[in-house]
């Protein structure tokens, strides 16, 4: 019995010491956590930044080469292709949006037509796809009006909803308030579309004032004089977003 009590005494002490050594190792990590920031978790890439930057190479290694409408076509074939990872396909929508090719129209919206929106795993592939069909109609019209019409048709797709409202926004479009009022409402309810759409009638107000320049720089240094008593707790959030807006309409008037 003395035996064993006393293996059972060193085990113990064992023990304790183990636990002794973890907490040091937790304390001394975590301190080291906050000392360094650079190292923590908000620093590091997007989880697909990898595929971002795959497709990004490619674009520019094949226009280097062989200019943009080969780069295109390489990017396109990533985009339909079911066997590519699900994340380098939207990355390759994107870029084909972004770039404005309006050739691919149909195509994005031939991505879209083969997804079910009850297809978890490609719903975020889907709705990219959506988005780039309206992106690149719009650019592929010549006509105010046509362009217009295509504004108007996208405010009633989620996937195109708000780009297309901040396009009516830059045309200082007031005449399509009421639609876009509208369309806010289908998406959302309550409190949640007031503040959209009150957040939509102040970017009116900015664009279409004679200072919006000055107003807009008030706006991306998140200062601008929004009304708190309505948009109350969601104010940071709220300039936030109102200057990144206000980032891409500068973008465009300067």
């Amino acid at each position: 019995m003395c035996n064993f009590k006393k293996r059972t005494d060193k085990e113990e002490k064992m023990r304790a010491d183990d636990r002794l050594a973890i907490l040091r190792f937790s304390i001394a990590f975590f301190i080291f956590f906050i000392i360094y920031p650079p190292f923590s978790i908000s620093e590091t890439s997007s989880p697909w930044q990898e595929q971002k930057d795959i497709i990004d190479d490619i674009w520019q290694g094949e226009v280097s080469k062989y200019g943009r409408e080969k780069a295109a076509d390489k990017i396109l074939r990533i985009a339909v292709d079911n066997k590519q990872d699900i994340h380098l396909r939207e990355f390759a929508v994107g870029k084909l949006r972004g770039e404005r090719m309006v050739k691919f129209a149909a195509d994005m919206r031939g991505i879209s037509d083969k997804i079910r929106w009850e297809d978890d795993k490609q719903r975020q592939l889907k709705s990219e796809a959506l988005l780039a069909y309206h992106v690149l109609r719009y650019h592929g019209e010549n006509s105010p009006e046509a362009k217009r019409g295509l504004l108007l048709e996208s405010l009633q797709n989620p996937s195109a909803r708000d780009w297309a409202i901040d396009e009516l926004i830059f045309l200082k479009d007031k005449d399509s308030l009421a639609l876009i009022k509208e369309s806010v409402n289908q998406g959302l309810s309550g409190e949640d579309a007031l503040v959209e759409i009150a957040l939509i009638e102040e970017k009116f107000e900015i664009i279409t004032a004679s200072n919006n320049i000055e107003l807009l720089r008030l706006a991306v240094r998140e200062k601008y004089p929004l009304p708190d008593k309505l948009f109350q707790d969601r104010i940071v959030s709220i300039r936030s977003l109102l200057s990144d807006w206000a980032k891409e309409a500068l973008s465009r008037f300067e």
